[in-house]
């Protein structure tokens, strides 16, 4: 009986170490000039998700090479969701603009 523990706890723990060993795909993005708030903070969990497997991913890792391309690879995607949540950003500030012209022009 102890030797089945024993090998149910090693199976565990391998199939655990084997998953942290796998590399994450690259999660999608909305569209800033359509996305909802919802949609964003999705993306960004996502995002955020995506750089953690990323990070535990690299400790598997033996080239040099291979993990300076796997960081640059976590800025591309970091700096790619940073611009959209920039532009989307941008875009709730123009609609609140248009929102508050609109209802001074109502209150004249």
């Amino acid at each position: 009986m102890s030797h089945l523990i024993t090998l149910l706890v090693l199976a565990l723990s391998t199939s655990l170490g084997w998953a942290s060993c796998q590399q994450s795909a690259a999660p999608g993005m909305p569209n800033p000039d359509m996305a909802s708030e919802y949609e964003m903070l999705q993306a960004q969990i996502a995002v955020k998700n995506y750089l953690a497997t990323q990070e535990q991913y690299l400790n598997c890792v033996q080239s040099s090479r291979k993990h300076n391309q796997i960081i640059d690879r976590m800025h591309e995607i970091a700096d790619q969701y940073n611009r959209k949540a920039r532009r989307y950003k941008a875009r709730m500030e123009s609609q609140d603009m248009i929102t508050e012209l609109a209802l001074l022009d109502l209150s004249i």
